[in-house]
């Protein structure tokens, strides 16, 4: 039902132990590795990201096609790279999120660079 637009992550509550399912916008999947990346937009305030910080996903879903993940949490260089790419590659998207946030429409390089250091970015892709 949600296409390949979007990523549902599977993720354990810190303290409760209990499983949830949180659905996410998918910055850009890299075409070699197939590795996919999402971002938090309310940083790492978040609760599904701050409970895969704590343990890793047991389980993405792309579309109706699930698969155990490994994850790494990507570096404010690499993460400002993957949101020039996801607004290339989906610019209207990426404006429409921006504005869910009440945040300005990135312009530069520079723009994204800042971006990444607030909304940090995770890589997903099959073990």
């Amino acid at each position: 039902m949600l296409g390949s637009f979007y990523v549902q992550i599977e993720h354990r509550g810190r303290t409760s132990g209990r499983l949830y399912h949180t659905v996410v916008d998918r910055l850009h999947t890299d075409d070699e590795t197939g590795e996919v990346f999402v971002t938090s937009a309310w940083g790492e305030k978040s609760d599904w990201y701050r409970n895969i910080k704590a343990a890793p996903s047991p389980g993405v879903w792309i579309g109706s096609k699930r698969f155990e993940p490994v994850q790494r949490f990507v570096d404010v260089d690499e993460a400002g790279d993957i949101h020039r790419k996801a607004k290339e590659e989906r610019p209207v998207a990426m404006r429409f999120g921006f504005a869910l946030i009440n945040y300005p429409f990135p312009k530069t390089d520079e723009d994204l660079r800042e971006i990444s250091r607030f909304m940090p970015v995770v890589g997903f892709r099959r073990a």
